[in-house]
């Protein structure tokens, strides 16, 4: 259940975020997207009670979708030479993050203990000032309304069918 509510948080909200991207702009998007990932989401070791952690998930699960669709689109944006190039490192990037994340947590878990995961804030503080700060400051498809983006009518619409 904790994986499944982490996984909804961080992968159908990101349609939304890349939406407000556009519609706005990628700069604060990016930066409120990495910032409550690291905040929320080393919060869970100390959290009192299962709602608790949910709740962590969620917000800190929505800050990582935040920033995938603005990563995405900068990574394979019209400043890189080599957009797949772009686009397969950031992707890498992620899955490396992924893979060591747990890792690292849990020997940090193991030699100082559970209260030790609030310090683990600390290194995503830092990327999400550089994200803010260095990604360039373009915006991929011009601005439309986010009303454009998702029409009421997408709703109304059965998903399969005829």
């Amino acid at each position: 259940m904790i994986v499944a509510v982490c996984s909804i948080a961080s992968s159908v909200t990101q349609p939304v975020f890349g939406a407000l991207a556009e519609d706005r702009s990628t700069r604060p998007v990016r930066a409120t997207g990495v910032l409550p990932a690291s905040l929320f989401l080393s919060l869970i070791g100390v959290a009192p009670g299962l709602a608790a952690v949910f709740a962590l998930l969620i917000v800190g699960g929505t800050g990582s979708a935040a920033l995938h669709p603005v990563g995405t689109a900068i990574a394979g944006g019209p400043t890189v030479p080599n957009r797949t190039l772009g686009v397969g490192l950031f992707t890498a990037g992620g899955m490396l993050g992924f893979a060591l994340g747990p890792v690292l947590i849990l020997s940090a878990v193991s030699a100082f203990g559970v209260q030790v995961t609030p310090w683990l804030m600390v290194p995503g503080i830092v990327p999400a000032v550089l994200v803010c700060v260095l990604l360039p400051d373009w915006e991929p498809h011009g601005h439309r309304p986010l009303r454009a983006l998702f029409p009421p009518a997408v709703a109304a619409r059965p998903l399969a069918g005829a």
